[in-house]
């Protein structure tokens, strides 16, 4: 597991692999920090990739839940509801075109 943490490579991994890596990398640091050794710079710029990736592919996940929730949503409108959304957006665009 050290040589694929040395190595990181976003797109060798899936998200289950990098959330494993992750773990194992705040572990070496702590290990680090108990020896009051300084870890070395792979090590602290690795950790900061996997935990931008996973946060990344954690917000992709949470924006497409978010799309699906809303067309949910939609679904379940009323016809009345449904009116009263493309009115306000009929008139958010011409309130934008005005401008």
């Amino acid at each position: 597991m050290l040589e694929q943490l040395k190595n990181f490579d976003e797109d060798r991994y899936n998200l289950d692999e990098m959330v494993a890596l992750l773990s194992f990398a705040k572990d070496l640091n702590v290990t680090y920090a108990d020896q009051g050794l300084e870890p070395p710079s792979w090590l602290k710029e690795n950790t900061r990739s996997l935990e931008r990736v996973i946060q990344a592919a954690r917000r992709d996940d949470l924006e497409a839940r978010l799309v699906r929730a809303r067309a949910r949503q939609e679904q379940l409108a009323t016809p009345a509801e449904q009116r009263k959304d493309v009115a306000q957006e009929i008139q958010a665009l011409e309130a934008e075109l005005e401008a």
